[in-house]
Order: C-alpha cells, then sequence, then structure tokens
C-alpha cells in the first residue's frame, strides 16, 4: 500500500496568495493519508515532521508499506514545474523573517553535519519528470529558505526508513501558470506516486 502526506504553505512576505495553500485544499486521492497547509516557519515545521513520523513510519507494522512525503512551495520567478533534487544543510535568511520571527545567517539544519551536506531524493526524478510533461524541470537548487529547510528535513527522517521517501515541488505563481493548469498538474503528480508508473 502507497500511503501519501501532502503538505503546502500559507501566505508570507509579498505572497499574500500561496498557490500551495489552495492547490492543497483542492486535492483529493485515495492514497493521501494527510494533507495540511503549514505556517511558513521553522518551529512549525519541525513539529509537524516529526507529528508525520510518529504515526506514517514509526507505527508503520506493513512490511509493504510504502509512505511518500511531498511537499509544495512557490517560487515566484519560476515559468515551469520544479521537482527539486535535493536539498542543503542550511539556513540561510539574514535579511527577512519566517512567519515565526526567526532568522538565520549561515546555520545547519544538522548541527552534525557540515554546512555543504546535501540529501539528495530517493525518488527518480528523471523519470517523474518526462512523465508530467514539458513545464516540468528538474531543479538542483532549493534554496537556503523555508522550502529548503523543509526538504532537508524531511529527507533526514525518511533516509532512515527503507520504505520511505520525500519530494519537494516547487509551482510557480498562478499568474504566470494558471490555477486550472496547476491542479492538473498536482493531481497528475500525486497519480503517478501512487501507482509507482514513474
Amino acid at each position: 500500500m502507497i500511503k501519501i502526506i501532502v503538505s503546502g504553505f500559507g501566505s508570507f512576505h509579498n505572497v499574500s496568495l500561496n498557490p500551495t495553500e489552495i492547490l492543497i485544499n483542492n486535492l483529493e486521492h485515495k492514497n493521501i493519508v494527510q494533507k495540511r497547509v503549514l505556517k511558513v516557519g521553522v518551529d512549525t515545521i519541525d513539529n509537524y515532521l516529526e507529528e508525520m513520523k510518529n504515526k506514517y513510519l514509526l507505527r508503520s507494522s506493513k512490511k509493504h508499506q510504502k509512505v511518500y512525503f511531498v511537499h509544495f512551495g512557490v517560487y515566484t520567478g519560476s515559468s515551469a514545474f520544479h521537482l527539486e533534487t535535493q536539498a542543503v544543510n542550511e539556513k540561510h535568511w539574514p535579511n527577512s523573517y519566517d512567519e515565526e520571527k526567526n532568522t538565520f545567517v549561515h546555520t545547519k539544519i544538522d548541527s552534525e553535519k557540515d554546512l555543504d551536506h546535501s540529501l539528495q531524493t530517493k525518488i527518480e526524478i528523471v523519470n517523474l519528470a518526462k512523465k508530467l510533461g514539458s513545464q516540468t524541470a528538474q531543479s538542483f537548487d532549493c534554496g537556503k529558505y523555508i522550502c529548503n529547510y523543509t526538504y532537508y528535513s524531511s529527507m533526514k527522517i525518511t533516509h532512515a526508513f527503507t520504505f520511505a521517501k520525500s519530494l519537494f515541488v516547487h509551482v510557480p505563481s498562478f499568474e504566470t501558470i494558471d490555477r486550472e493548469t496547476q491542479t492538473e498538474f498536482v493531481n497528475n503528480l500525486i497519480s503517478l506516486i501512487a501507482t509507482g508508473y514513474y
């Protein structure tokens, strides 16, 4: 059985309407066991990931179960959907704050790893991107803000379990790619993950 846990984000800074909030709230699929729109803050993300780990990973007893953590974030400067390949061990937003008033300068996410340490997703990004069409691209730069923090923290958890994987997807604004097209993309992505045909 494949279980999919989906998250997006609410508004932050100059993003008054985060498309991922709308996309997640309207997303329905039989394999989705949890979906949530998160406040853009490290404490909220830490608590959320710990809750998901305890509920869906530590309590898992089915030998053939697979669990996917799928995270969505907005990248307003993009003209395509970005499937993120990796995340780095760095929190760095010195000139701004998250929605919990946290700011960081070249700070490690995992204190036991080097600052330039990276984690790579266990999902076959190239094959998945091909299945999703020409508006989908593979990305190697998740930034240094909340999206990267979420992805690194998520993979740190799922890499400890053979049956779990993480994926982060950056979507553009609705002004760049309309809501209908983005909704179709998200539904296709979840369906591909649910069937394992990527």
